[in-house]
């Protein structure tokens, strides 16, 4: 499974979502995200830890993690996240530990943290979308004739 966390979606649009892309199916799958207290949720980066899945956002500062893509809780968040996109929130894996970065701040985090955060309230919560669909629809329409041009 090739997984993008960003593709196909424009913050002008919807609010944050997550994009999947099945090798052994070849389909894909997109799932709307409401953000819990935020505004807009945009992914920077997204990997595999285990089972489980870690994502960054850059608006709001914050790493994440999911077991099934869907309801993704907090590792931590940037008490002073300013309202403007920060680029270098970044995690790998390494050996069994999540190392993090946002610019700021390094962050190591291990299983029990990872568990911990899964027992808490999710950030980010799959919901239909369907002004957010209409809207996208209505700002392809819109921009149609400038994409042929290209």
């Amino acid at each position: 499974m090739v997984i993008g966390g960003f593709l196909g979606f424009d913050s002008a649009i919807a609010r944050g979502g997550i994009t999947v892309y099945d090798v052994e199916r070849g389909d894909w799958s997109f799932t709307f995200l409401r953000t819990r207290g935020y505004r807009y949720a945009q992914f920077t980066c997204l990997t595999k830890f285990a089972d489980y899945y870690v994502g960054c956002l850059g608006l709001p500062t914050a790493i994440i993690v999911s077991r099934d893509l869907k309801y993704w809780y907090p590792l931590y968040i940037e008490s002073t996240s300013t309202p403007t996109y920060n680029y270098f929130v970044n995690a790998t894996i390494w050996g069994e530990r999540i190392v993090g970065v946002t610019g700021r701040e390094l962050l190591v985090f291990d299983y029990s943290d990872v568990e911990r955060a899964l027992r808490g309230e999710p950030i980010l919560t799959p919901y239909k979308a369907y002004i957010d669909r209409v809207r996208g629809v209505l700002y392809v329409v819109k921009r149609l004739p400038w994409m042929l041009r290209l």
